[in-house]
């Protein structure tokens, strides 16, 4: 299955075009990965058919996919503080770094919003049609011995922050009908900047139509409705059968998926969940002697749980190859037995977990998934085992 994924793989080539640092425009077609962290360079051709060549950012003064994501060339000073609980500092004020980076340009017009992220971190840029990009500061940071001997709301677990981004943007980033509520109450994030900034370039008059701003923070989600065909296989050893009763067979089970696609890397990326309900019935003839057989029959109702990431590789704007990688709860109903000699046998437990992995293709609203599931005991006692794994073929329709 693995032949050409290689191929489906590849982020297609967009047009575009780059400036060079003797302010020369130069069209072509840029590579879109649509970077999750900041890039510190590209991949450029003239044409379908020329040589890639990868222009670093000594290079490239800023450049331009397709009108709608814009990377521009700048050397800030930023600080790079986490806003995660989990890694704050104490240091109340920004310790800055002088870079040159490419930051993405988030709002455009007499006053222009950018963006940097790495590894989790995101900062934000502004400048005016009156001063340079300048980073807009916020910082959480833990307080000092001082500010809680002197502050009796605060210990030494409360979390500060620094939002000197609210009175940065009040003295040079505001309309005349802007009041000091409504900065106080904007959010340091990537939404709520992009909507303030909009509202102030349109109350200026002055939005440029050569970045369309767009809201790429939102994740996409998407319900589907599935069927799945099941070829299952079940080995039972317990004390009441002298030899293993094997149980094979096919069964079906109906579900459904919900997945919500990350807004980052051209929605590669996913995160999936798709319970669903499933009945395995089937029969075993054993030899119980020389001239005897007994017939075993398996009732197993389950509720299966798979859970984990999905990742694309675009053909065109329909068609699409898919992996998952999963785990994989199940929950088996109470009601299910052996019986074996007409003697019914509850001997399954409540719930197990393995592992699983799928290949599928997607058309339009259709898809279609070959899924293994590793093996699992599914027993709930020392003394047994019941081994059972199956390949699953997954129908779905997506509704929305």
């Amino acid at each position: 299955m693995l032949f050409s994924l290689a191929a489906f793989s590849q982020i297609k080539f967009e047009n575009a075009y780059y400036v060079n640092n003797d302010g020369e425009k130069i069209s072509g077609l840029i590579k879109n990965y649509d970077w999750k962290n900041n890039p510190t360079s590209f991949e450029f051709k003239t044409s379908e058919d020329s040589e890639v060549e990868i222009i670093n950012i000594d290079f490239a003064k800023e450049f331009n996919i397709n009108n709608n994501l814009r990377y521009l060339r700048a050397e800030v000073d930023i600080e790079k503080s986490s806003l995660k609980t989990a890694h704050i500092g104490t240091k109340k004020e920004p310790d800055f770094v002088k870079q040159t980076l490419f930051l993405k340009q988030l709002a455009s017009g007499s006053n222009n919003l950018y963006k940097y992220e790495e590894n989790g971190i995101e900062k934000f840029f502004y400048s005016t049609e009156n001063s340079k990009i300048k980073q807009l500061i916020y910082i959480k940071y833990m307080p000092s011995e001082e500010e809680v001997r002197n502050n009796p709301e605060i210990n030494r677990t409360s979390i500060l922050s620094n939002e000197q981004y609210k009175r940065q943007l009040w003295y040079d980033v505001k309309c005349e009908t802007t009041s000091q509520k409504e900065l106080n109450s904007l959010d340091y994030n990537e939404p709520s900047l992009i909507k303030y900034f909009n509202q102030v370039n349109n109350c200026d008059g002055n939005v440029s139509d050569e970045i369309k701003s767009e809201n790429k923070g939102k994740a996409n989600f998407n319900f589907k409705v599935s069927a799945a065909y099941n070829i299952s296989n079940m080995e039972v050893h317990d004390y009441f059968a002298e030899d293993p009763i094997v149980f094979k067979g096919s069964n079906f089970g109906i579900g459904f998926e919900s997945e919500i696609i990350l807004p980052y890397n051209n929605n590669k990326w996913s995160v999936i969940i798709e319970p669903s309900y499933n009945v395995f019935k089937e029969t075993s003839n054993s030899s119980k002697s020389i001239f005897t057989t007994s017939q075993s029959k398996l009732d197993l109702k389950y509720l299966q749980i798979p859970f984990g990431i999905r990742h694309y590789f675009f053909i065109d704007s329909k068609s699409r190859i898919f992996l998952n990688a999963l785990g994989n709860l199940r929950v088996i109903g109470k009601k299910s037995y052996v019986n074996y000699s007409n003697h019914e046998y509850n001997i399954f437990g409540q719930t197990t977990f393995a592992f699983a992995g799928g290949i599928g293709y997607n058309y339009d609203k259709f898809s279609l998934e070959a899924r293994y599931i590793t093996p699992t005991n599914l027993s709930n006692s020392n003394d047994a085992s019941i081994d059972f794994n199956n390949i699953s073929f997954i129908l779905r329709y997506e509704v929305f």
